[in-house]
């Protein structure tokens, strides 16, 4: 008869025979497969934070969720076979509408001609849909013919201020357009491109390199601009990171095709913001601005904690440490242009929307007189 000590013995060489046999075979953590979202669900490669499980919420991401409120007379992404170098993806909500009018000029004007796909924001707890205002800018931006865009309604089930919508509409947008696109952008409404550049040529330049991922440092110390109870959810030392610069999340480049940047970065940061939003990425008590009675002495250095783009640098700095150099780049033509204006600056935005549908409109006249 074997004695408890002997089966103990056993059972504990059988668990370490398995984590070594786990360890020469390199066996990761499989998704659940879904005929309609296949690649979406691609395994997430293993990395050292302990909570990250494979994207899922599959109901939530179903395409008939997908409230289409309009699209331009050229946008052709929903079409096979039509791929493009690089789409850019965003989300803009009533208190943003100047900002919004701002990228989308400065598109134009920097003639990015990449498909655009927008998600209009409201929340689950507002009765009411889009505002007549909003869907009024919608309406004149779809008919600019120099953007190539598509307009959605998002829903959010979070509060605003917890920054997980902005993974939720990454995760939609992947779902329908992962396949068809080369690489995408992520840019907040503040987003602007650099003068001088071309972001397609950028895209084009960075997939040729092979680069997986590229952001742009803000110079800020991440172990300063995170909550440690994100550290502490996401099982890594936080002080690990008081030497490492944050990365901003206002704007990102993806490459589609080499997906290390989306599996080791991308995907866990949704992860975190879907699946784990009050824990993970908005953790209790933490706030952009604490005030100073409420940052407690254990907490130290920490001085306030910003949500998506606090995580997204956690998993950036990882990336960026364990990856091949030529991975990842810094910077790539885009930066920020925080500009919320006023009523005022509203209604020039709105001319400036009328007189270009006007020029567009005689251009195409005397086009056919001719």
């Amino acid at each position: 008869m074997i004695s408890i000590r002997t089966a103990t013995t056993l059972i504990v060489i059988v668990s370490l025979a398995n984590l070594l046999w786990m360890k020469i075979t390199g066996e990761k953590r499989t998704a659940p497969k879904n005929a309609s979202d296949d690649q979406l669900l691609t395994p997430v490669l293993e990395t050292s934070h302990s909570f990250i499980q494979p994207v899922s919420n599959l109901e939530y991401l179903g395409a008939s969720n997908h409230v289409t409120l309009g699209r331009s007379k050229g946008f052709h992404l929903d079409e096979h076979g039509q791929n493009a170098t690089v789409g850019l993806v965003t989300a803009f909500s009533s208190n943003h509408l100047i900002e919004s009018i701002n990228l989308f000029k400065n598109l134009v004007d920097k003639n990015f001609t990449g498909p655009i796909v927008v998600y209009l924001m409201r929340r689950n707890d507002e009765e009411s849909s889009p505002t007549d205002q909003e869907m009024d800018i919608v309406h004149k931006l779809l008919q600019v013919d120099a953007l190539n865009m598509i307009v959605y309604e998002h829903v959010e089930p979070e509060e605003y201020l917890t920054y997980c919508f902005k993974t939720r509409v990454v995760q939609r947008f992947l779902s329908l357009y992962q396949e068809k696109l080369s690489s995408f952008v992520w840019a907040d409404t503040s987003g602007k491109i650099r003068n001088g550049n071309n972001l397609e040529e950028n895209a084009n330049r960075l997939l040729q390199q092979q680069v997986h991922l590229s952001a742009t440092l803000r110079g800020a110390v991440l172990l300063k601009n995170t909550h440690p109870l994100t550290f502490q959810y996401l099982g890594v030392d936080r002080f690990k990171y008081n030497r490492t610069d944050e990365y901003s999340a206002s704007h990102f480049w993806v490459n589609l095709e080499e997906r290390l940047g989306l599996d080791q970065v991308i995907k866990p940061w949704i992860d975190c913001g879907v699946n784990h939003c009050t824990e993970c990425m908005a953790p209790p008590g933490s706030k952009k601005w604490p005030e100073k009675h409420e940052l407690k002495p254990e907490d130290y250095p920490y001085e306030k904690h910003r949500q998506d783009q606090s995580v997204l640098s956690i998993f950036i700095a990882d990336f960026v440490a364990n990856s091949s150099k030529s991975h990842f780049k810094r910077g790539f033509g885009m930066e920020c242009s925080r500009n919320k204006g006023d009523s005022k600056q509203l209604e020039y935005q709105l001319e400036y929307l009328d007189t270009m549908l006007q020029a567009q409109s005689e251009s195409e006249a005397t086009k056919i007189e001719n």
